[in-house]
């Protein structure tokens, strides 16, 4: 079996739910620049169900690196 590789990602701009569709979608549209065009983008289509277990998988990775969501620091008071 061969596989066919796609660009890497080198930034997300979206993802797109189908609009007006049923409350729970078939699937949806990522959208996505190429790591060495970024003027280049792409759109790759994900089953919704597939991209529910790619977020659990996700999240079960950031919690084994321990990956915390930055903290936004208060700016320092005025005197």
């Amino acid at each position: 079996m061969s596989v066919n590789r796609l660009p890497p990602v080198g930034r997300i701009r979206a993802v797109h739910l189908p609009e007006g569709g049923p409350r729970v979608p078939k699937s949806l549209t990522i959208e996505y620049s190429d790591r060495s065009n970024a003027a280049k983008w792409y759109q790759l289509e994900v089953p919704f169900v597939d991209a529910m277990h790619l977020l659990g998988l996700l999240q079960g990775a950031k919690d084994d690196v321990g990956y915390k969501e930055p903290v936004d620091t208060p700016a320092p008071e005025k005197d």
